[in-house]
């Protein structure tokens, strides 16, 4: 089953120190528990003990054998972790099962980690074909025990197919990876694959292990089962539309919007604002301030100018930075302001301030604590976490030009709502 997230494969082979001849014959076996893998490794006993003073100055190890279903196996780049009782190795980079074919790719398959929902759906690109399966109920076990656990599993599995001719192996997982930055929102869970297969027409296949990053727990489903299809087919375009720099950008939002979800209050509100800044850095110009804001400022500097100039002690100008920090919060609020609304999200509509969460920033910026106010109405802190999560999903659906359905979690109840409920 593509969604065994539990494996032990057994084989024999070669491990040998990374760019040395020697070379230890041995059994092993592959084991895998969900995101973690390991290989360990029996010897001859008249190797044990050759094993150990090479093991001393070995920093990296290379394999290479056959399992037992017959399938080759190449690993580099493992580290040693234990030698007592058991030779454990654990691999740094990948570790590939199977044989590469040299003609066209007819399928790459990735199990999802951290995606629990959306069998059927199935989306048409220019240059390839989506489509999502697996179990609802070993997917709705699988989500509950990651819920458990605080970690995310495999669940449903992306295929893509109809590939172009010439495709290569990156190509496809660079297609697999804008989809899973997708579906992390769509899902409102970090979704990864730490396993790919590809398969040539040829009728070669290889299977790839790594650990990937991405797979954070998350707020909850964003896009409803049944518009998830739609969602991908728009999204999916203005994705590979962005520059690199703007894509990574929200991948790093994703993470803190998904950090935001788990730990200390205070931390998850200090992610959602560091999360906003960001975005509003990036995609807006700082503004200037009112008139009234830029002559007090003029006038601040002034007096601190001709104060420094009649002998007073301003080292490396720090209390002409002072003056222009003063200034920062009315120049970033109304960044905030401006960004949100361009996107089409109603501060009042979604009940966030500012304020708040601006307070919430600095005191555990300074002090590692929320500000009193906050401390004291739990209640009144998680409303504004809630808000300000809710924001950062709708600036992204919005530059996404996604405007279906979503869910709404703002109320004491889950409900569905167009997108423009919460335009301004």
């Amino acid at each position: 089953m593509l969604n065994n997230t539990i494996l032990c494969l057994a084989g024999s082979g070669s491990l040998a120190p990374a760019g040395a001849r020697q070379a230890f014959a041995v059994k092993f076996s592959l084991r895998r528990l969900h995101w973690h893998f390991e290989i360990g490794i029996e010897l001859a006993p008249e190797d044990a003990q050759a094993f150990g003073l090479t093991a001393l100055g070995t920093q990296s190890w290379s394999l290479r054998g056959t399992l037992e279903d017959t399938r080759p196996i190449s690993a580099d780049d493992l580290m040693c972790s234990s030698t007592s009782p058991d030779i454990v190795l654990l691999p740094l980079q990948s570790v590939e099962l199977g044989v590469r074919g040299s003609g066209p790719i007819r399928s790459a398959t990735y199990p999802l980690a951290g995606m629990y929902y959306g069998s059927g759906c199935h989306g048409v690109f220019d240059s390839f074909e989506l489509a999502i399966h697996g179990a609802e109920s070993w997917n709705e076990y699988t989500r509950q025990d990651s819920r458990a656990i605080g970690r995310s599993l495999e669940g449903k599995t992306l295929v893509l197919s109809s590939l172009p001719e010439g495709i290569s192996e990156r190509e496809c997982f660079d297609r697999a990876y804008a989809v899973t930055r997708l579906l992390t929102l769509a899902s409102g869970e970090g979704v990864t694959a730490h396993r790919q297969m590809v398969a040539w027409e040829s009728g070669e296949q290889v299977e790839i292990w790594r650990v990937a990053k991405g797979d954070e727990l998350g707020p909850g489903m964003l896009i409803p089962e049944s518009c998830l299809e739609e969602f991908l087919t728009t999204s999916y375009g203005e994705w590979v539309s962005w520059s690199q720099d703007k894509q990574s950008l929200v991948t790093r939002v994703l993470s803190y919007l998904n950090m935001s979800t788990v730990g200390y209050l205070d931390v998850r509100l200090f992610h959602v604002m560091q999360a906003m800044e960001s975005l509003a850095n990036a995609w807006l110009e700082t503004p200037a301030l009112p008139n009234e804001h830029e002559q007090l400022r003029q006038s601040l500097l002034t007096a601190c100018r001709e104060w420094r100039d009649s002998g007073g002690d301003d080292p490396d100008g720090f209390w002409g930075s002072r003056v222009n920090s003063l200034f920062a919060w009315a120049r970033l609020r109304q960044q905030l302001e401006e960004l949100l609304s361009s996107r089409g999200v109603g501060l009042d509509a979604i009940g966030l301030d500012l304020g708040v969460l601006k307070k919430a920033r600095d005191s555990v910026g300074h002090s590692g604590i929320l500000p009193e106010e906050l401390g004291e109405n739990r209640d009144a802190a998680l409303r504004q976490l809630r808000a300000g999560q809710l924001a950062l999903q709708l600036l992204l659906l919005s530059e996404l030009r996604y405007t279906g359905k979503m869910y709404d979690r703002t109320p004491s109840w889950v409900r569905i709502v167009d997108r423009d409920h919460f335009s301004p």
